[in-house]
């Protein structure tokens, strides 16, 4: 039998967690002004559950793919002039170590 993962009470009526992925510096953050960094063992939490979504600008928001070593993996589609899809490329988004 595969390994269950269970909600934990203060997650009861959650459906996702939205983070903010910085391209610029690569990292990956809580709230939409990139202040504050989001913790790796949060990240990975939601991540497991199926309950993280990443917001990456113009691209829209994403489910990721991978949780590795401290960064969640999406996958960004670049539309050509079309809207028809031109490229996808892995982006890695760093959380913060635990302290």
């Amino acid at each position: 039998m595969m390994n269950a993962i269970f909600q934990i009470g203060d997650e009861k009526n959650i459906r996702a967690f939205i983070a903010f992925g910085k391209e610029a510096d690569g990292k990956l953050y809580e709230d939409s002004g990139f202040k504050v960094q989001v913790a790796a063992e949060e990240a990975q939490n939601a991540f497991e559950k199926g309950m993280l979504l990443v917001d990456i600008g113009d691209a829209g928001e994403v489910a990721p793919v991978a949780f590795v070593d401290g960064s969640v993996i999406v996958l960004k589609y670049s539309a050509a002039a079309d809207q028809t899809p031109a490229a996808v490329a892995p982006v890695a988004f760093a959380c913060k170590a635990a302290e």
